[in-house]
C-alpha cells in the first residue's frame, strides 16, 4: 500500500496535483524506533518526542522504506520548519554522471508544488570547476526524484540543491566543495544524505555490517568510511565532513530497519536502512534529545 503512495508521489514531480494525500502507515513489527508516531496524517505529528534542531540527517532512498523516509523529514521539520535550501546529497546508481560530483540547477515540479533551485548554490558550484552540472543526469536517479516531494511537503519555502557523488571523487575535491558549501549551510541550509546501508546479504550478516557502519555514522568518524557497506561511501565523507566544519560532533540515530521487515521475508537477501539526524551544536549536542539505547551499536533483530 505505501509503495502505491509513494509512487504517486513521484509521478507527481512530472503531473502537478496528481498524488493523493499522504499518509503514514504504522510501522512493521521490528523496527527499532525512537519516534512512538502513531499512523496519523504526514502533517503535523505533535506525538513526536522533543527533536534537535538539526543541521541535517540521513535517510534512505528505497521506496520500501517510505514510512521511515516520511519520519525522518516530520523530524527535521519539527525542529526547524523554514529552512532557506536543502542540499540533498545522493549516489549516482548508474553511472550516469559524466563527472565525479554532478548537480542540478533546474527547478522542480512536484505533486505538492514548484520546488526552486537553489541559484546561489548552483552559480558557486557551476563557478567552481568541482562538480558539472548535468540537469538530465537526476530525473532518473531515485536517490533524488525519492526526496524531492518530502522535501517540497516538508519545506514549502525553502530552494533545493542535489549532488550526486561517485566513488571516484577524490579527497581534494571533496574538501574544495565543503569549503563552498559550508557557507550555504551556516546561512539557514539543511544537509540531507539519501542513503542505503548494507545490499544484498540475509539479515543476520547484514546487522553484523550495520554494527559496524551505525556507530561510524553517528560518531562521525570520518577517516572510517572507507570499506563499511554502504550505497554512498563519498557521499557521506562529504556529508559527515561538512557537518564536523559546523561544529557538530554526534548524530542521534531515529530508525534502524530492514527490506525483509517491510516484505515479510526474513530470510532473503535484504537492503538495510537508517535515519539519522545531527543536532547543530547549539542545541547542545544530542544528549538527553532521544533515549541514549539509540545512540549505541544495534542489538537483536534489525
Amino acid at each position: 500500500m505505501f509503495r502505491a503512495l509513494l509512487a504517486a508521489v513521484l509521478l507527481g514531480l512530472w503531473l502537478p496535483g496528481s498524488a493523493a494525500a499522504l499518509s503514514c502507515p504504522p510501522l512493521p513489527e521490528g523496527v527499532r524506533s525512537a519516534l512512538a508516531v502513531p499512523a496519523t496524517p504526514v502533517s503535523p505529528l505533535p506525538e513526536v518526542p522533543v527533536l534537535p534542531i538539526a543541521a541535517g540527517g540521513i535517510a534512505p532512498h528505497h521506496d520500501l522504506a517510505g514510512p521511515l523516509i516520511l519520519r525522518f523529514y516530520e523530524a527535521l521539520a519539527a525542529g526547524d520548519p523554514h529552512p532557506r535550501r536543502v542540499i540533498l546529497l545522493s549516489p549516482d546508481h548508474f553511472r550516469q554522471g559524466r563527472a565525479s560530483v554532478s548537480f542540478c540547477g533546474a527547478d522542480w515540479e512536484t505533486s505538492f508544488g514548484s520546488l526552486r533551485a537553489d541559484r546561489e548554490g548552483v552559480d558557486v558550484l557551476a563557478q567552481s570547476g568541482l562538480a558539472s552540472r548535468q540537469d538530465d543526469l537526476f530525473p532518473r536517479e531515485h536517490g533524488v526524484t525519492v526526496h524531492l516531494p518530502l522535501i517540497r511537503r516538508a519545506f514549502p519555502e525553502a530552494t533545493v540543491l542535489p549532488l550526486t557523488v561517485r566513488a571516484g571523487a577524490s579527497d581534494l575535491q571533496l574538501l574544495g566543495l565543503r569549503r563552498l558549501l559550508l557557507p550555504l549551510l551556516v546561512e539557514g541550509g539543511l544537509l540531507v544524505l539519501s542513503m542505503d546501508l548494507s545490499h544484498h546479504k540475509r539479515p543476520p550478516e547484514a546487522l553484523r555490517e550495520d554494527e559496524r557502519t551505525l556507530p561510524v555514522l553517528l560518531a562521525m568518524r570520518v577517516g572510517r568510511v572507507r570499506g563499511l557497506d554502504l550505497d554512498c561511501p563519498r557521499g557521506a565523507v562529504l556529508f559527515l565532513g561538512l557537518l564536523a566544519d559546523r561544529g557538530i560532533r554526534e548524530g542521534v540515530l531515529l530508525e534502524h530497519a530492514h527490506s525483509g521487515t517491510f516484505t515479510g521475508d526474513e530470510t532473503a537477501p535484504c537492503t538495510t536502512y537508517a535515519t539519522v539526524l545531527y543536532p547543530r551544536s547549539e542545541t547542545g549536542g544530542s544528549s538527553g534529545i532521544l533515549p541514549k539505547p539509540m545512540l549505541t551499536k544495534p542489538q537483536g533483530a534489525l
